[in-house]
C-alpha cells in the first residue's frame, strides 16, 4: 500500500516538521501487521512529497487487530488485493527510483518492491487466463476434477487424484484422448497434494509464510503451459 501527501505551500520542506519526519531520511516502523517506511520522494521549498509504503502486510494479523468489536467484523474485512497491487506497486516503484535520484538511501527497498511488483504481474496473469466476461451462464465453463465427498467418505482426502479423474471420466474422455496429458497429470497430482497440505499446515499452527508456501506453489504449477482445459 502507498499514501502520499504533497504540499506546494513555501517553504514546502516544513512539511517535515508537521509529521515529525525529516526530508533526509528513510525512516521504519514496526507494526503488528507489518513495517510502514517513510521517505520523501521530493523535497524543496517548491514542492514536498511524503510517501508512505507499506510493503509487506500479514492480512491475518491485521484482521485479528481489529477485534471481534469492530462494527465491521465479518466478511467484508476480506478485500481483492489485486487492483492495490496493479496500482500501489508500480507506484511506489517510481516513487522510490526519485527518492534514490535525491540521494536517499532507499537502493534495497527499491529492488524489493520491483520484485514485488513483478511478482505480482506474474501473479495476475497466471489467473488472468481462468477469468473471461460472461452474461448469466453463457460462457460459464466447469472443469470438474475432485469429488469432494459422498456418503461415508471424505473422497477429496482418502482418494488419489487419478481415481478422481478416472471416477469423473476425465482420463477415458475424447478430449484427453486426443491430446499428450503426461505433463499435465503429473502437474495435477502435485497440485492435489499441495491442495491438502495448505489447509494442514493451517490446522497445525504452522506460521503464515508456511501456509502460502504451498498456495503459491499450486499457483505456480497451473502457471506452466499446458492446456487448462485438461
Amino acid at each position: 500500500m502507498l499514501l502520499t501527501i504533497t504540499t506546494t505551500l513555501r517553504p514546502a520542506t516544513d512539511l517535515g516538521y508537521l509529521l515529525h519526519k525529516h526530508p533526509g531520511r528513510v525512516q521504519e516502523f514496526g507494526q503488528s501487521f507489518g513495517t510502514a517506511r517513510v521517505f520523501y520522494p521530493e523535497a524543496d521549498g517548491d514542492r514536498c512529497t511524503a510517501a508512505l509504503l507499506l510493503l509487506e502486510v500479514d492480512p491475518v494479523r491485521l484482521a485479528r487487530s481489529r477485534g471481534s468489536s469492530s462494527p465491521d467484523f465479518s466478511l467484508s474485512q476480506y478485500v481483492n488485493d489485486r487492483p492495490y497491487a496493479a496500482s500501489s506497486l508500480p507506484a511506489a516503484v517510481a516513487m522510490l527510483e526519485t527518492a534514490a535520484e535525491r540521494g536517499l538511501d532507499v537502493g534495497a527497498l527499491l529492488d524489493r518492491t520491483r520484485r514485488r511488483a513483478h511478482n505480482a504481474a506474474l501473479f495476475r496473469d497466471a489467473y488472468a487466463r481462468y477469468c473471461w466476461p460472461v452474461s448469466g451462464l453463457d460462457g460459464v465453463r466447469l472443469a470438474p476434477f475432485q469429488i469432494l465427498a459422498c456418503e461415508g467418505r471424505a473422497t477429496a482426502v482418502d482418494e488419489p487424484h487419478e481415481w478422481h479423474l478416472e471416477t469423473l471420466g476425465l482420463i477415458d474422455s475424447p478430449l484427453v484422448r486426443r491430446r499428450f496429458t503426461g505433463r499435465k497429470r503429473s502437474l495435477a497430482l502435485r497440485e492435489h497434494a499441495l491442495g491438502l497440505e495448505a489447509p494442514a499446515r493451517l490446522a497445525e499452527g504452522e506460521p503464515l509464510w508456511r501456509i502460502y508456501e504451498a498456495v503459491f506453489a499450486v499457483i505456480a504449477l497451473e502457471s506452466e503451459p499446458v492446456d487448462p482445459r485438461l
